[in-house]
């Protein structure tokens, strides 16, 4: 069975965007927890550059742009557009598959220490690893939400809608990996081929 095929295409989308929401929750969190360093001025030190050396101003005469230059500039842009736009369609399948990359590297890591080194078949192997992954993507989205518990009260944003937005957040993490799992078993897909 490919992984091309379109029930695993359908599959690992939900798995990307579980991804994709787990990346979010912990952008929100990180942005709580630090958001009294950036107001308070103690980052910016690491955020703005030092001030340059200042450079006179030069002239710049527009005599020397002519049809063909302007043309070839379009040209360019819109290249610059395309390249673009392809890289952004692309950006969700390659964050899924880093996602599973890095789940099944942990998974493999784990998974000796959960054996007692001893060795057991591919399938039992198999089924192991892929409930480590689910334990890691769990965590994944538990691990924000616990340290929101540590965060200071802030007076810009109150904190039920700091909780809001973070279980919200976490619950479509969740949604999208329950949607997954509960495809894979419908569809009878292989744990394998599952991101």
């Amino acid at each position: 069975m490919a992984s091309g095929e379109p029930r695993t295409r359908l599959v690992n989308t939900f798995g990307t965007l579980s991804y994709i929401a787990i990346i979010l929750q912990w952008l929100w969190s990180l942005l709580i927890l630090f958001y009294p360093l950036i107001i308070s001025g103690q980052m910016t030190q690491y955020l703005q550059p030092q001030p340059a050396v200042s450079i006179p101003a030069h002239t710049f005469t527009f005599g020397s742009f002519t049809p063909i230059a302007t043309i070839i500039a379009i040209a360019v842009t819109i290249v610059v557009l395309i390249i673009s736009t392809v890289a952004i369609a692309k950006l969700p399948a390659q964050i899924g598959r880093r996602g599973a990359q890095l789940s099944r590297s942990a998974s493999t890591i784990i998974l000796p220490t959960l054996t007692h080194h001893k060795t057991v078949s591919k399938r039992r192997a198999i089924r192991l690893s892929y409930r480590i992954i689910l334990m890691i993507r769990i965590l994944c989205i538990v691990i924000p939400l616990i340290a929101l518990l540590w965060m200071q009260p802030l007076a810009a944003i109150d904190s039920s809608i700091i909780w809001v937005i973070a279980v919200w957040c976490a619950g479509w993490s969740l949604l999208w990996l329950a949607a997954q799992t509960v495809t894979a078993v419908i569809m009878k897909l292989p744990r394998e081929l599952v991101w």
